[in-house]
């Protein structure tokens, strides 16, 4: 329904705008403009599981609109003529920070997109600040290499860390951390996050 929708548009396909599979494509703004609907299906479908969505791109007009979220990177690898996999991050002083993904549900596209997350952190200027399966999956999975003092992580983060902890019991890495704004109503806890990657200090 989705892609017929998109005809009757007359919409731009990612196939139609790269003619590439199994490549990863970085999106101009008027790419992202052009595929706006496409990327919102990922990124929405990706966070469906949390009763609020991303916190930021909460609709398909935040893919291309956001001033700081400029950098978007996408694939596919299946038949139909769209993307099936992003991921995507802002703009700041120290490097790309990651800030979501989106995928269609398919579990090689949750593999892959994870796979790529891991490949942009190995890389001088990205990074994450991750915690819960995510950072487990690019810690223990695909050995990314963290921040491990106080003070580089409250630079690039321009936030106070509340209290720095090293190590967690049961997580990996020993650069672990909470900050005031981590507080879990739900649970009555703090988590714990760890920043991932090589930001520019």
């Amino acid at each position: 329904m989705k892609n017929l929708i998109r005809k009757i548009l007359k919409e731009e396909t990612f196939n139609d705008l790269f003619q590439v599979k199994n490549t990863w494509v970085e999106l101009s703004t008027s790419d992202r403009l052009e595929l706006k609907h496409n990327m919102w299906d990922l990124v929405n479908n990706a966070y469906k599981v949390f009763p609020k969505g991303h916190p930021r791109v909460t609709n398909a007009d935040d893919i291309h609109k956001d001033p700081e979220m400029t950098f978007w990177k996408a694939s596919d690898h299946d038949d139909d003529p769209n993307a099936d996999m992003v991921v995507f991050g802002r703009e700041t002083p120290y490097g790309i920070k990651i800030s979501g993904v989106g995928h269609d549900g398919d579990i090689l596209s949750r593999k892959e997109v994870m796979r790529q997350c891991a490949n942009l952190l190995r890389q001088q200027g990205f990074f994450i600040e991750a915690s819960g399966t995510v950072s487990k999956i690019l810690l223990q999975m695909y050995k990314c290499p963290t921040v491990d003092n106080t003070e580089e992580v409250e630079m690039v983060l321009n936030k106070p860390i509340k209290k720095w902890l090293g190590t967690v019991e049961g997580q990996p890495g020993d650069s672990w951390y909470i900050r005031d704004v981590d507080y879990d109503d739900s649970g009555g806890n703090y988590l714990t996050k760890i920043l991932i990657g090589k930001p520019n200090i």
